[in-house]
């Protein structure tokens, strides 16, 4: 045992107790260890009085920028107490280097140090081997209890239970003892084992399904807010929907997978402390995990979406939140037709619309946004100004002129422009390789009914069974090569048709409509524009389809803006 050292009759001690759960503070733990500080100052010969003693309520023992010690330290410096007291080693620290490092802190700034049942801090060999002793088995005892907690989460994943409190919209993180209660409530036999589940919440799935429509109609994450609220569809602990809440719900994969992933993220140490209060200080930032980390777990009643809808419903916000109408433009303000549409072709910023109200009138134009946003100055070298209704005017015309009078030449270019980029080496050499495989595939059936070992026979039936999946692989590759450009097939007189109707139109609203229905990008530079227009394929669900990219094809026109 160490050797007591007796402290002065009259040295103030700030005691210092420590739990490293939020869950524990209600429980004994703490009133245990505050009730022992009496203890110890009988027996060490110091005062502990109640209004210096500090409760860590959910701190690590690993934890050593936690605000009880800056408090102890601070009340050391002032002179309000001489030393520092902790219940037990354990409560200290659970770190060694950590510890020993704490320990010269505190007696750098003055401070005895008492550490539980081991007693007053001193330089003497036999107390320094106990402590380090005692913190080395303290670390030991968090690593091993981290590790059964892993191990412990992972069995749980492994056997398909939910795990981690959270659950995407769509379903509620039930807990085994509220099931127990429920079963109790409705007079149910109370299950053995409870285990927490991912209860599916229908009512959410409905509105999960009516998001992917709306986007697929041409909403944009804002415009789908807009149409929930406008429904009466309240937002799950929010007053109203936001388009961050919205797109956070329609990225998720675990909506066409069913599967919801535990520990996707992790806390780190921030680059920047954000208060000096903040509880867990040390790691308070979330950092994502490597896909290999995660943990999947099945979500009850499979997934909402397939994968080719889901895929749309990407492409689709993609699109509409760079080309959504949005709302009109006010009474005196004017209606921007290529927004969001414009790129630079010179350093491919976007080329943003400007207006300015002058004693002359109303002036709009349209200039690259690439410049320094402090001084102003624009850093794109063909950063040239070009009046809206000069380039909004070339482009719908362009636009026009293109899907009424030249489409069957742009669909056609389009055509020779996929056969000419088949590599027709690969495609000769898989041609050439079918007869032989062909070949093969009878030599082998032909053996297989000729002979009567069984043995032998079996092996020529997995060689017939293997050669015929590789034929029918090879058939699948040389019919990508060639039939692509056949597939292409564009109902080219519907689309004129269409087209030509909406040109009467002078609304600069509808013509917005119309332009961000057929126009993806306009590139432009030096009085330069191309367009690349979005045409669907034959047969395409115009409403439900046209996001999706196997349903439209792109075509390239250019235009002559000045």
């Amino acid at each position: 045992m160490a050797a007591r050292v007796t402290a002065q009759p009259e040295l103030i001690a700030a005691g210092i107790a420590r739990v490293s759960l939020i869950t524990q503070v209600d429980n004994y733990s703490l009133d245990a260890q505050v009730h022992n500080f009496a203890h110890m100052g009988e027996k060490f010969g110091c005062k502990i009085p109640a209004e210096y003693i500090i409760e860590d309520d959910g701190y690590s023992g690993a934890d050593f920028n936690r605000p009880s010690i800056k408090q102890a330290l601070k009340w050391v410096r002032e002179g309000n107490v001489q030393a520092v007291a902790f219940p037990h080693l354990d409560r200290f620290a659970r770190n060694v280097e950590g510890g020993l490092t704490l320990i010269r802190k505190f007696r750098e700034a003055g401070a005895a140090v008492l550490l539980g049942n081991l007693g007053w801090y001193t330089d003497d060999r036999s107390f320094r081997m106990q402590m380090n002793i005692g913190l080395m088995f303290a670390e030991f005892q968090k690593d091993e209890i981290q590790e059964k907690s892993r191990t412990g989460v992972e069995q749980k994943i492994r056997q398909g239970l939910a795990h981690g409190g959270g659950s995407p919209f769509g379903w509620r993180f039930v807990t085994g003892a509220e099931l127990t209660v429920q079963a109790m409530n409705e007079g149910r036999e109370k299950p053995r084992r409870p285990q927490n589940v991912h209860k599916r919440v229908e009512k959410d799935i409905q509105i999960v399904a009516l998001m992917g429509e709306l986007a697929l109609e041409g909403h944009g994450l804002r415009g789908i807010c807009r149409e929930l609220q406008a429904r009466g569809i309240a937002a799950p602990r929010k007053i109203r929907w936001n388009p961050t809440t919205v797109g956070k719900i329609l990225h998720d994969a675990c909506y066409y997978t069913g599967i919801w992933h535990y520990n996707k993220r992790q806390c780190v140490e921030p680059k920047k402390i954000r208060s000096t209060r903040e509880r867990h200080r040390v790691r308070t930032s979330w950092k994502a995990r490597p896909q290999s980390d995660w943990k999947p777990q099945p979500l009850e009643g499979g997934p909402v979406f397939t994968k080719a809808k889901f895929d749309a419903i990407q492409e689709a916000l993609a699109r509409n939140g760079k080309t959504s109408v949005g709302r009109p433009a006010g009474e005196n303000g004017r209606e921007a037709l290529l927004r969001s549409l414009v790129k630079c072709a010179c350093c491919n910023k976007a080329v943003c619309p400007q207006h300015k109200t002058t004693p002359a009138g109303r002036r709009s134009w349209y200039i690259c946004s690439n410049r320094d946003r402090v001084a102003g100055n624009h850093l794109c070298p063909a950063a040239r100004a070009i009046k809206a209704d000069v380039l909004e005017e070339a482009v719908w015309n362009g636009m026009v002129e293109a899907l009424t009078e030249n489409l069957d030449a742009l669909v056609e270019e389009h055509r020779s422009r996929l056969t000419q980029d088949v590599d027709s080496t690969e495609l000769e050499r898989m041609q050439a390789l079918e007869p032989k495989l062909i070949g093969k595939m009878k030599e082998a059936a032909e053996k297989e009914l000729a002979e009567d070992d069984a043995d032998l026979k079996q092996m020529y039936s997995e060689r017939v069974a293997e050669l015929k999946g590789q034929l029918k692989l090879l058939r699948r590759r040389i019919g990508a090569f060639t039939m692509e450009a056949d597939t292409i097939q564009v109902d080219t007189r519907t689309i004129s048709r269409e087209v030509k109707a909406g040109t009467r139109t002078r609304v600069p609203a509808e013509r917005r409509q119309i332009l961000v229905t057929w126009v993806q990008e306009v590139r432009y530079a030096n009085g330069k524009a191309e367009l690349t227009l979005r045409v669907p394929l034959a047969g395409a669900n115009r409403q439900h389809d046209q996001h999706h990219a196997d349903n439209y094809i792109l075509l390239k026109t250019k235009v002559r803006a000045a």
